[in-house]
């Protein structure tokens, strides 16, 4: 998991994006502690209400979003 985010920030940085978002069900602990890990910060206030889950039928996400660096490494 750690490589492949790693290889989607530089291809991310590479098409000129300084930012990565990514979601993941806020259920996946050990998803949200490697989001953490590689220093993605939580959005929780992006999380959707109670009620738009409830008629959704989806589970609970949680956003994050990184800042890459402006230069970046090769694959």
């Amino acid at each position: 998991g750690t490589a492949l985010l790693q290889s989607l920030e530089t291809v991310a940085g590479r098409w000129g994006h300084r930012e990565v978002y990514l979601h993941a069900a806020t259920e996946q602990a050990r998803l949200l502690a490697m989001y953490a890990s590689q220093g993605y910060e939580e959005l929780s206030s992006f999380d959707q209400p109670g009620w738009v889950l409830a008629l959704s039928g989806r589970e609970a996400t949680r956003y994050h979003r990184k800042t890459i660096s402006d230069s970046p490494t090769s694959l």
